[in-house]
């Protein structure tokens, strides 16, 4: 691979956090309020991994959670591959760790994390780097997904739109991880 996929490198909205928060609240949206109050937790997000190097990207899933894998006859089929392309390791891992291992209350499935790596590394041989750069990937995208829903929820043509838009934004933002929540799947595979 020869460059890593934008959407989990590049934010890719040319709005802030601070002025989608403020567009949402003279919108009227009923999810602006939560917004405004997690401006500073999205900011703080963004700031994961900017500025620190990233290893050569591998050819990988890129969407690679629990619905994209099914039991098969001789073990796990991974489907859903229109979303491949290029990630560093150490990104894709945390990816993974973000979408297998962190529940929905921001909770941490530590058993769960920790096997993950410990397969991780009896298949490839060796772990990449693990520190806090290694979600990168994995909160640049949920970035740009939930900035893209907060603007589809914005420009809804018509109720059926909104009323479907508005609950996607207000489940997304009452289920992001935070920072305190990378830390600790990271204390707990380190």
């Amino acid at each position: 691979m020869d460059r890593v996929s934008p959407w989990h490198d590049l934010l890719l909205s040319e709005v802030s956090w601070p002025e989608l928060a403020a567009k949402a609240g003279t919108e009227g949206a009923d999810w602006a309020p939560v917004l405004a109050q997690l401006v500073p937790s999205l900011v703080a997000l963004g700031t994961i991994g900017t500025g620190a190097p990233a290893e050569k990207p591998v050819l990988s899933h890129n969407s690679l959670g629990p619905a994209k894998v099914r039991r098969g006859r001789q073990g796990l089929v991974v489907f859903g591959w229109e979303h491949a392309g290029g990630q560093p390791p150490s990104w894709e891992l945390g990816d993974a760790l973000v979408h297998w291992t962190v529940d929905p209350g921001r909770g941490v499935n530590v058993a769960g994390a920790r096997t993950l790596v410990e397969g991780y590394h009896a298949t490839a041989g060796s772990l990449p780097a693990l520190g806090m750069d290694m979600f990168r990937g994995a909160v640049t995208s949920l970035a740009n997904h939930t900035a893209g829903q907060i603007e589809l929820a914005l420009t809804a043509h018509d109720d059926e739109e909104r009323r479907y838009a508005n609950r996607s934004v207000r489940h997304l933002l009452t289920h992001l991880p935070t920072r305190a929540t990378l830390e600790q799947l990271l204390d707990a595979v380190s």
